[in-house]
């Protein structure tokens, strides 16, 4: 009895670990998308929000902003974020790496969506967010899939916008916890 239940339990692990790999790696899948509708069908159900990463990011912030005399004028969120592939892999993130793994998607799909990312200052303070921008027939839209669920009314593709400006005044119709819209702006 004791045998069985072993080589059961070993199959059960052996199928949960199976079970949590990806099918193709960050290159191959991101050659079978044809649209920014994939990204969003993919980042729906693989991608989920990481407080840990978060603040990890953030230490690796202050130790940024340290090296560079607090100027943060010119930081971008690449330059600390989990690269696509790394993203993509981990299935989580914070809201950089969200932004970050769908800006490199989408622009691998279609260059002419020129995907950028976009930052949200929240006007309690931290935390702030990161999004990406990007235009179909001259239209802005904005994917977020990098919100934790006391921020999921931002979660989704929202457009079609004019402008950034236009994209701020859904903004600030957002009611979630511990957020109010302060600006967005481009930041890539």
């Amino acid at each position: 009895m004791k045998k069985i239940l072993t080589s059961v339990t070993l199959l059960v692990v052996v199928l949960t670990f199976l079970g949590c790999q990806k099918a193709e790696p960050y290159p191959v899948t991101v050659q079978t998308w044809k649209s920014y509708k994939d990204v969003a069908t993919y980042m729906e159900s693989n991608w989920s929000f990481d407080k840990s990463t978060q603040r990890q990011y953030i230490q690796k912030l202050r130790k940024y902003k340290q090296l560079n005399g607090g100027d943060l004028s010119d930081y971008t969120v690449s330059e600390l974020s989990m690269t696509p592939e790394e993203a993509y892999n981990s299935g989580s993130g914070f809201c950089g790496d969200s932004a970050v793994l769908i800006k490199d998607a989408l622009n691998k799909i279609n260059p002419s969506y020129n995907a950028k990312i976009i930052f949200i200052w929240n006007g309690y303070g931290k935390p702030h967010h990161w999004v990406t921008g990007f235009y179909v027939e001259d239209k802005l839209y904005v994917m977020d899939y990098g919100t934790g669920s006391h921020w999921s009314e931002m979660m989704g593709t929202h457009g079609p916008y004019n402008s950034l400006d236009e994209y701020g005044e859904f903004l600030k119709t957002v009611n979630a916890n511990n957020f109010k819209f302060g600006s967005v702006e481009w930041r890539d």
